[in-house]
């Protein structure tokens, strides 16, 4: 592929002469031409001026590979190409299997001198800008079918290759740290780093396993791939894999949700920082409450429900079903979940063991109940403010997460 890209800034630079001029100067020009080494005319000139088209004409030059330092350095001359001349390459330089005869698109002068000149011009300004009827019309000229014209493309459209690298190209792989790195990335993790992408210093081509074909990946593509921090396995992504990337922490803003707390008439940052500053004294920064979870609530209803069916049994799951603690996370108030002391059961001395309570989620959240939470201050009238990690610190050993949730943290990749 490299060598294929060498062919680049000369091809480019003389496609987009010839594009820019009249057919008469492109006949005057492939008339200086030494074709042949003796005086005997070349098919493309057999047929008068008006039939020289600027495919046949490239397609000319590539069936004269083998005499490429005769025929190049006289179209350099006669175009006065300032570009380097590519001569010292294999002789496959330009397709893959070259051309053993010259193609005549305008098919011995009965073809079509307007339809080719004009989708030259197109070709040359970007693959984008060639008209799907003029390509398939070409197509229909006898003689050339796809083949031919595909190959006579193939170097006129490079000329659009700055234009079209100059956008950069996204894929994101969501919870890359789940899948099978193997099967999704394929001979690709070979080419992922910088000095290894197209017309990198290093470059790099693959066969592809299929197809066959000779693959490289372009310097325009930028892949992301996601990731839960509280995932674990996280810690097992591959090495090889972390080396071709960096990590970028997405931590959660809760400035974020200020339009929605509008909307609802509840200070929804003040909640979820309130929550967040507690998880990360109880359990560690990677198991905080993302804003997402309440960024599309419209009224005071939809935040009940998020509570009530998401964030809770969440908090809940990261402290496996130790609700004391949910609780403390919630402001330590009986606003969200309350807990009544459940008695000994017959023949069991009461004052042996720990008191056992019944949890339950209430079934409505008080008006100032979120006020509560983000002020912290417990039911049972001491003076101890929640929001202080002294004021639910148990001792314990905090667990570090077993599951994965969405909007909880994400790690981005880019390269």
């Amino acid at each position: 592929m490299r060598e294929i890209y060498h062919w680049v800034d000369w091809f480019g630079e003389l496609s987009s002469k010839i594009a820019n001029h009249e057919p008469s100067w492109l006949a005057e020009r492939a008339h200086r031409i030494p074709w042949k080494d003796g005086d005997e005319d070349a098919p493309l000139l057999r047929h008068g001026d008006e039939n020289i088209d600027p495919f046949s004409f490239i397609y000319s030059l590539a069936a004269h590979h083998h005499a490429r330092r005769r025929v190049y350095a006289s179209v350099n001359e006669a175009f006065g190409l300032s570009s380097k001349l590519p001569l010292d390459l294999d002789e496959a330089f330009i397709f893959p299997t070259p051309p053993l005869v010259t193609a005549l698109f305008h098919n011995k002068g009965v073809g079509n001198p307007s339809l080719l000149w004009r989708l030259f011009r197109s070709a040359v300004k970007g693959i984008d800008a060639v008209s799907d009827e003029d390509f398939m019309l070409a197509q229909e000229i006898s003689g050339v079918a796809i083949k031919k014209l595909t190959q006579a493309l193939f170097l006129i459209k490079q000329v659009s290759k700055p234009s079209r690298r100059a956008e950069n190209y996204v894929l994101v792989i969501d919870e890359i740290n789940r899948a099978n790195i193997s099967k999704v990335m394929g001979e690709l993790i070979t080419l992922l780093e910088e000095d290894k992408r197209e017309d990198a210093e290093n470059e790099v081509t693959v066969t592809l396993p299929y197809s066959r074909e000779q693959f490289t990946l372009p310097n325009n593509l930028h892949i992301l791939g996601t990731m839960n921090t509280a995932d674990r396995s996280i810690a097992l992504l591959d090495t090889a894999l972390r080396r071709r990337f960096r990590f970028e922490e997405m931590s959660p803003k809760p400035v974020l949700l200020k339009d929605a707390a509008n909307r609802t008439n509840v200070d929804l940052p003040g909640v979820v920082s309130a929550m967040n500053e507690r998880l990360e004294y109880l359990v560690d920064r990677d198991h905080l409450i993302g804003h997402a979870w309440f960024m599309d609530t419209n009224d005071r209803s939809g935040v009940d429900q998020v509570m009530r069916y998401k964030i809770i049994p969440l908090i809940a799951e990261y402290f496996y079903d130790d609700w004391s603690k949910v609780q403390a996370v919630l402001g330590g108030t009986d606003d969200f979940v309350k807990g009544e002391p459940l008695g000994p059961p017959p023949g069991l001395d009461s004052t042996v063991g720990e008191d056992r309570f019944r949890w339950t989620v209430q079934g409505t959240f008080a008006e100032d109940a979120y006020d509560r939470l983000i002020a912290g201050h417990p039911n049972d009238g001491t003076e101890q403010c929640a929001t202080s990690p002294r004021a639910f610190a148990s001792g314990s050993t905090f667990p570090s997460g077993r599951t994965t949730y969405p909007s909880v943290l994400r790690i981005a990749f880019t390269r």
